[in-house]
């Protein structure tokens, strides 16, 4: 008897040595609320022993809330047993929410689980999951205060962006407004209409000239000469003339036509007929045979001035392609400062959440409310992130506005610009060799300078011309007319001569000759009477040192000329390769921001997942968060970027017009074509 005695002994002394090892085992525990009133607390821990659940509630001093009575179900050994055993008490619906934490032993239960023994007073648990006892000592005072349950942080809602009406733009739209109302362009344009009044007012010199001029001479002088043909002490004389003439430059030869018509009557008491009657047609003619033959001031100047119109309109192109280009960078950067709002307004989104999941846990007393300000924390730095963005949009519009609003009062400057573009990837990267062969003969800085390289070839030519000596032909060729009435007043009257072979009296006058100013123009249309004359006149300058520094200078400019073409090659060959690997580098940028963000993206769901299993931490689920933010930030980078540098590359190719379906038309009125 007495060693089966001691056999019961030894087993009942084993089983008491089990009953502390499983328990001490056993560290996890399910809990499901706590409530500030015990009644409360064991109500519910009665209700869920009721369904099956081991239930009890243990009472808690939490430090800024007070007393908590906190319900808890389960004793487990792991944590994957705990967070089996309550998904399926949620799936049973006998519960909505839990944590899992570390398990104490109650003071009270509804219950009698297995007693376990306490946790080991060297087990360190993570800060959320840690559990206060009242007999736990105060606060350290070296940490921040605790904030009240009233004091809780609150989440605001983010205002809206300030403006007016919506307006959407796609890109066509915002090319058409910045060439319909941008300044520049029309100052431009205006440069060019001054080019075509400076080649006008430099043909002008060939418009023919007409000169008429009227006049009337009297005179009374002392008759003092012995054949005067007067008795009287005094001559009279009285003369009206008029004079037509017509002068023309000639392009041809530098050469000018002159054509004068001029007419005299004469009446006075000396001369033989009075009224005298004297018309006259004359006709000149001066050509240049050296100097100014090929080219004259006024033929430079002509070309000169075209020159100048077509460097102004390959200017005013230039300046459209810069706005186009300028307006381009701007409704993409415009895009991308929305989108990054967007963002940043998502992952406030994010940190509210993730506030308002640490203020049910802190309600649930399963995390200290310095989770609670870490989140608050972040989400007000994002706040200011937002804000920040708000001004990046603010900005980016201003800039576009700034394109694309003619004038003060214009009412798309207090509107609300909205891209509707979406960001695509549109083409590939041209062969360097393509980009740098289109960019040769589209540049208008090219064309630019080969049109001053002309101007600069006529000034030689004209500056060698004015080397030689100057030798000019001159002829002309005159009709001349003539009629009157016999002076009755003269001392001996002449006869008029009756027949003119044989000879009649000496001193007779010609029946031609009598007559009026009709008669005067017969004679002179009868060519009878006319005069012609051939010269040459010559100028030699010694030394000509004016010109022969002006074509020295104009030389000097053709080098100076050479020099600015090589360096705006090399420029625009560095540009365009500049360009087309940027954008090379830029698409497999974008490869990669893709695939970063999704994987960014995949990263925060498996913190959010460890989280609420209980695995991870406040700080790494605001950590993953903020990994998004910045991946979709350098995704939605790289694709502004990369329409950015489809922009560029259409510039430094000098395709920005061509591939952008815009045409200058014959008025200089840049226009987008149908689509």
């Amino acid at each position: 008897m007495k060693k089966k005695f001691e056999a019961l002994a030894l087993v009942m002394l084993l089983l008491a040595c089990h009953l502390p090892v499983s328990a001490q085992a056993a560290r996890y525990t399910i809990q499901i609320a706590a409530l500030s009133q015990e009644s409360e607390a064991e109500a519910l821990a009665v209700r869920l022993t009721v369904s099956g659940l081991a239930a009890y509630w243990l009472k808690a001093e939490t430090p800024g809330q007070g007393v908590r009575y906190r319900v808890r179900f389960g004793v487990f050994a792991s944590r994957a047993a705990a967070q089996a055993q309550a998904e399926k008490a949620v799936r049973r619906q006998l519960i909505s929410e839990y944590i899992i934490t570390l398990y104490v032993r109650p003071l009270k239960t509804s219950i009698s689980p297995p007693p376990p023994e306490p946790v080991p007073a060297n087990f360190t648990s993570a800060p959320e999951l840690r559990a206060t006892t009242a007999g736990l000592p105060p606060p350290d005072p070296m940490l921040p205060p605790q904030t009240t349950a009233a004091a809780l942080p609150q989440v605001r809602p983010l205002p809206a962006r300030a403006g007016g009406r919506i307006v959407r733009w796609s890109l066509r739209d915002a090319l058409q407004a910045a060439l319909e109302k941008n300044v520049d362009i029309e100052i431009e344009r205006g440069q060019v209409r001054l080019a075509q009044y400076d080649v006008r007012a430099a043909e002008g010199v060939y418009d023919r000239v007409s000169t008429v001029s009227v006049s009337y001479d009297a005179l009374t002088a002392a008759n003092t000469r012995l054949f005067s043909g007067t008795n009287a002490d005094r001559t009279e004389s009285d003369s009206l003339s008029f004079s037509h003439g017509l002068r023309q430059p000639l392009r041809q030869g530098g050469g000018t036509l002159q054509f004068d018509f001029d007419n005299e009557r004469n009446t006075n008491n000396f001369a033989t007929l009075s009224p005298l009657y004297n018309p006259r047609l004359a006709f000149t003619i001066t050509q240049p045979l050296f100097r100014n033959f090929k080219i004259d001031t006024f033929r430079r100047q002509i070309r000169l001035a075209k020159k100048r119109q077509d460097l102004a309109d390959a200017v005013f192109r230039q300046r459209v392609i810069e706005t186009v280009a300028q307006t381009q960078l701007a409704y993409w950067n415009l895009a991308l400062a929305i989108k990054n709002e967007d963002v940043q307004r998502d992952s406030v989104k994010l940190a509210e959440e993730q506030l308002r999941i640490n203020q049910r846990q802190v309600e649930l007393g399963a995390q200290s409310e310095l989770e609670v300000v870490q989140a608050a924390s972040a989400l007000e730095t994002r706040r200011q992130q937002v804000f920040q963005a708000i001004e990046s949009v603010i900005a980016a519009e201003a800039t576009l506005k700034g394109l694309t609003v003619g004038a003060a009062g214009d009412e798309l400057a207090g509107a609300q610009i909205l891209p509707v573009e979406p960001f695509v990837s549109l083409t590939t990267p041209l062969p360097v060799t393509d980009a740098l062969n289109l960019a040769k003969a589209q540049r208008p800085e090219l064309k630019q300078l080969a049109l001053q390289q002309e101007s600069n070839r006529i000034d030689q030519d004209f500056f060698r011309n004015q080397l030689k000596p100057q030798v000019d032909l001159v002829g002309s060729f005159a009709l001349i007319g003539i009629a009157g009435s016999k002076n009755s007043g003269l001392v001996t009257v002449p006869p008029t001569c009756l027949s003119v072979n044989p000879p009649d009296t000496p001193g007779c006058i010609p029946p031609a000759f009598l007559g009026n100013y009709p008669d005067a123009l017969r004679n002179l249309v009868r060519n009878d009477f006319r005069r012609w004359q051939v010269g040459v006149n010559i100028n030699f300058p010694w030394g000509n040192r004016v010109n022969q520094a002006n074509l020295g200078r104009a030389k000097e400019q053709e080098r100076q000329l050479d020099l600015q073409t090589r360096r705006e090659l090399r420029n625009i060959e560095l540009e365009v390769r500049y360009a087309v690997q940027t954008l090379d580098t830029i698409k497999q940028r974008l490869d990669a921001a893709r695939a970063a963000a999704e994987y960014t993206r995949q990263q925060l769901e498996g913190e959010q997942k460890k989280f609420a299993a209980g695995l991870s931490t406040t700080f790494l689920v605001l950590q993953r968060q903020t990994e998004l933010a910045f991946a979709r930030a350098a995704e939605l980078q790289a694709l502004a970027d990369y329409h950015r540098g489809i922009a560029q590359l259409q510039r430094v190719i000098g395709a920005t017009l061509i591939d952008n379906g815009i045409e200058i038309k014959s008025e200089l009125q840049p226009v987008l074509k149908k689509p």
